[in-house]
C-alpha cells in the first residue's frame, strides 16, 4: 500500500501546477494581445444572435462600448434593408455551412452605416459562430465613383458626333462608340469588343486605314 505523498512532494507537484498555470495565462494573454491588435473586426457570437466576445476593431470601427456591443443583439445593429438576408446567413451558419464575403450594412454609434464583409464558420457543437468582419465602405464609395465615372463617359462618348474607337496592340478593338458601331454597320458596340479590322465589315482598304 503506497505511503501518504510527503511534504516535498506535495510542494514539487504545488510548484508544476502554478507553472501550468502560468504558461496558460501567458498564453492567454498572448492571444488576447494579438485578438486586440488586429485591424479586422473579430468576434464570437451565439445561436441566440448575441455576440459573446468581440475585439478592439469593433468599438473603432462602430463607436459603441464593448458592453453595448454585447447586451444587444447583433440583429439591433443591422440596416433595415439588410435584416432579411442577415437572418438568412445566419440559418446557413447553424446548419453547419460557413459564411464567405457576406455584406451587409452595420449601424454606427454617431447613426451613420458603415459597410461590412463577413466571413464566418460555425461550431455546431459549442452552439458559437466564429467571425471576422473587414469595413469596405470605403473600398465600396471608391467602387460607385468609378462606376459612376465610366456612366458618364460612355454617356459622352456615345453622343459626340464622331466615331471614337481604341484598340490593343494586336488591333483588336476593345472599346468603340456607338456612332462608330453604326459607321461598320453594327447595331451594338458590344458586337465589336474583340474583334480585329479584319472581322468587320470594312472593305478592305478601309480595314487598312483604320490600322
Amino acid at each position: 500500500m503506497a505511503g501518504k505523498p510527503c511534504y516535498e512532494e506535495l510542494e514539487q507537484r504545488n510548484q508544476e501546477l502554478e507553472a501550468i498555470a502560468a504558461r496558460q495565462l501567458n498564453r492567454k494573454n498572448t492571444l488576447e494581445k494579438l485578438f486586440n491588435l488586429s485591424l479586422d473586426m473579430l468576434c464570437v457570437a451565439n445561436a441566440d444572435g448575441y455576440f459573446q466576445l468581440v475585439n478592439k476593431a469593433f468599438e473603432t470601427t462602430l463607436g459603441y462600448s464593448t458592453q453595448t456591443l454585447l447586451d444587444m443583439p447583433y440583429l439591433e445593429f443591422v440596416h433595415p434593408e439588410d435584416k432579411a438576408a442577415t437572418l438568412e446567413a445566419a440559418q446557413q451558419l447553424l446548419s453547419g455551412e460557413p459564411l464567405i464575403c457576406f455584406e451587409n450594412r452595420y449601424r454606427c454609434r454617431d447613426g451613420s452605416y458603415k459597410w461590412l464583409e463577413w466571413t464566418c464558420a460555425p461550431v455546431t457543437d459549442e452552439g458559437l459562430l466564429y467571425a471576422v468582419a473587414r469595413d469596405i465602405t470605403a473600398h465600396n464609395a471608391l467602387q460607385q465613383d468609378l462606376a459612376t465615372q465610366r456612366d458618364l463617359l460612355n454617356n459622352i462618348l456615345n453622343n459626340v458626333p464622331a466615331s471614337v474607337f481604341w484598340k490593343d496592340r494586336n488591333s483588336v478593338y476593345r472599346g468603340v462608340n456607338n456612332r462608330f458601331a453604326l459607321d461598320t454597320g453594327c447595331q451594338y458596340a458590344q458586337e465589336i469588343i474583340g474583334e480585329t479590322g479584319d472581322d468587320v465589315a470594312w472593305r478592305g482598304e478601309e480595314a487598312d486605314f483604320y490600322r
